[in-house]
């Protein structure tokens, strides 16, 4: 059972269809497991990509709509990637996003990006290491 089947009982609720779709999963691996079958993956390199893959995050307007943020991206305009992963909760409440849930969601996402983008950086690196001393 996924997010769909879910919203189609008529669980509207983004957090609640989370935690019961992690219940579901929970109980597919024990049974898996239990049964000898191949334990089934969530798709999470999958929904990683989507969220943080670089043709999203070139499209900030799209990233916002995927984290179900759309509702705040016209604040953004006109301002600068790299700018907007260094706001902070001032920031964010000077530009008018009002509600403190909001900033933190924000922020969360913001950190994650920049993980991402740091961790990119160091694989990059290491492999152009790796490369150098083979030559």
């Amino acid at each position: 059972m996924d997010d769909k089947d879910l919203e189609k009982l008529g669980i509207t609720d983004h957090l609640t269809r989370s935690i019961l779709g992690s219940h579901f999963w929970v109980i597919q691996v024990d049974y898996a497991m239990k049964s000898g079958l191949p334990i089934p993956r969530k798709n999470f390199l999958r929904d990683w990509k989507q969220l943080y893959g670089k043709e999203t995050l070139e499209n900030f307007p799209a990233y916002l709509d995927l984290i179900r943020m759309k509702k705040v991206a016209p604040l953004f305009k006109n301002k600068k990637f790299k700018d907007i992963l260094e706001m902070d909760s001032q920031d964010l409440k000077h530009l008018g996003v009002e509600l403190a849930r909001d900033r933190l969601k924000l922020i969360k996402n913001f950190w994650r990006i920049k993980r991402r983008i740091f961790f990119e950086d160091i694989f990059k690196r290491i492999e152009s290491q790796d490369s150098n001393k083979s030559n």
